[in-house]
């Protein structure tokens, strides 16, 4: 059977390339996550802006009350996944600058927590000082003197408190918004590692007579809870959050998991080198670095079997950084040295020398949505 021809008119091609510019226009030009040429340069440049975010980007209200809203990587798994984070503006600027008048002679600042309220310093010295996004000053509180050999941790935030925990065992909950007092209570024990917020718990690891002791303080109003675990760990110990309701405790050359149902170790795994920062925990996945200059991937549920190893050219100046979206851990070494690992397969996918005199820490990933 013979068929004509056929041909398609002109106008018709025309027609169709017209529509897909216009829905191609209407889905890029109003995003405001997606940059042009111009403005990409500009930002680069560090050009005056319109509508500047400063840090942090506003994050959704938490639905858990008195969760809490800072931790050290952003979690308590350590991941560096930021659970309340949002996609932020074409228009947001990462790095700003604000002179701090806070009024204290010889102020060292060494820890700073921060959340959408502001930022609060301490250091070698008994003041508390809360900054606002703006740089400028909200509120300062003196504890009592902190020993030469010390400094106060970095405070503890949730949604309505400012948790400041003395070396000597006094803890304080203050008002986010002005520092007044909510709470006070004294354990008279030296701390011997970071406290940190636990459900609706602050723990303190402190000195026992034989052996650390945590004592949790309830959150709410400040009294001790009756039950006191007794752990056999030693001091300056790093803590992250497991899988379910386990803890995943770093020190020395080990890693161990304690069981919050009951206050015991449930089990324990001893690498051949001591760990560089605290556990890295992705599900039952736990991720170290060592300073034999190595990366491992242990199982939790096989109670710590190792699953590889990676070997590095120097040692790590970090923990691992998780990248949830590729699966992928990044760290930076002690030379300078940028190095990306599959999680999965446990091989270096790509390494990259950085030019950097700052001191090395943690590296971060961000991901822009569209």
């Amino acid at each position: 059977m013979d068929y004509d021809s056929r041909q398609i008119g002109w106008y018709w091609v025309l027609l169709f390339v017209m529509y897909c510019g216009v829905v191609i226009y209407l889905l890029f030009a109003g995003n405001p996550y997606l940059y042009s040429h111009h403005e990409l340069r500009a930002a680069m440049t560090r050009g005056e802006s319109l509508n500047l975010l400063t840090i942090p980007a506003q994050s959704p209200p938490s639905e858990k009350i008195s969760a809490a809203t800072y931790f050290h990587r952003f979690n308590f798994a350590r991941s560096g996944v930021d659970p309340l984070g949002a996609p932020r503006s074409k228009n947001y600027e990462e790095y700003q600058q604000f002179p701090v008048n806070h009024g204290v002679d010889g102020f060292e600042v060494q820890n700073i927590a921060q959340d959408d309220s502001g930022f609060y310093l301490t250091g070698k010295s008994p003041w508390i000082v809360s900054v606002g996004l703006d740089g400028e000053l909200r509120w300062k509180f003196r504890v009592r003197d902190v020993k030469d050999d010390k400094s106060l941790p970095t405070v503890l935030l949730d949604e309505t408190t400012a948790y400041v925990v003395h070396p000597a065992g006094e803890v304080l909950g203050l008002n986010k918004a002005d520092g007044s007092i909510r709470w006070m209570v004294n354990v008279d024990k030296e701390l011997i590692s970071n406290p940190f917020l636990f459900q609706n718990f602050l723990i303190l690891p402190v000195k026992g007579t034989t052996t650390s002791e945590w004592v949790m303080v309830k959150r709410g109003d400040g009294k001790l809870n009756e039950k006191t675990p007794i752990l056999d760990i030693k001091p300056g110990f790093l803590v992250s959050q497991g899988s379910g309701k386990s803890l995943i405790v770093t020190i020395d050359n080990k890693i161990i998991a304690v069981d919050t149902d009951d206050w015991k170790i449930d089990w324990t795994a001893t690498l051949t080198d001591p760990i560089k920062g605290p556990a890295v925990v992705m599900d039952h996945q736990i991720f170290v670095s060592t300073l034999g200059s190595k990366v491992i991937k242990l199982d939790a549920s096989k109670k710590g079997k190792v699953d590889w190893e990676v070997e590095l050219e120097k040692p790590p100046a970090s923990a691992p950084s998780y990248l949830p979206v590729a699966h992928r851990l990044s760290l930076m070494l002690d030379n300078g040295q940028l190095v990306m690992i599959d999680a999965k397969l446990g091989k270096i996918l790509w390494t990259y020398s950085t030019l950097n005199k700052s001191p090395l820490a943690d590296t971060w990933s961000v991901r822009l949505s569209a």
